[in-house]
C-alpha cells in the first residue's frame, strides 16, 4: 500500500497529494473556458458600491473633527 506524498494543504485544510497534482494537471491539459475563469475573477473582492467603479477621494478633515471620530470609534470598539 502506497501513500501519495503531501505537498501542502489547501486553505481548506485538505492536504495536496499527487492525485491532487494529477487531477489538477489533466484539466490544465484539457484547457480552459476562459469565460468561467473571467466571471470567477469578476466575483472575487469587495463588492461593488454601485454600478459604476467607485472613485478614490483624499480628504483632509479638521483635526479637532479627526479627533473626536477617533473617541467616537473607540466607545464603539472599532479603532482605527
Amino acid at each position: 500500500m502506497s501513500q501519495d506524498r503531501g505537498y501542502g494543504h489547501t486553505r481548506s485544510g485538505d492536504p495536496i497529494t499527487d492525485r491532487e497534482i494529477e487531477a489538477l494537471a489533466a484539466e490544465a491539459e484539457a484547457g480552459y473556458d476562459v469565460g468561467t475563469l473571467l466571471l470567477r475573477r469578476a466575483q472575487r473582492g469587495r463588492a461593488a458600491l454601485g454600478l459604476a467603479p467607485a472613485s478614490v477621494e483624499s480628504v483632509r478633515p479638521d483635526p479637532r473633527l479627526a479627533t473626536e471620530e477617533a473617541a467616537v470609534a473607540r466607545t464603539r470598539r472599532n479603532p482605527r
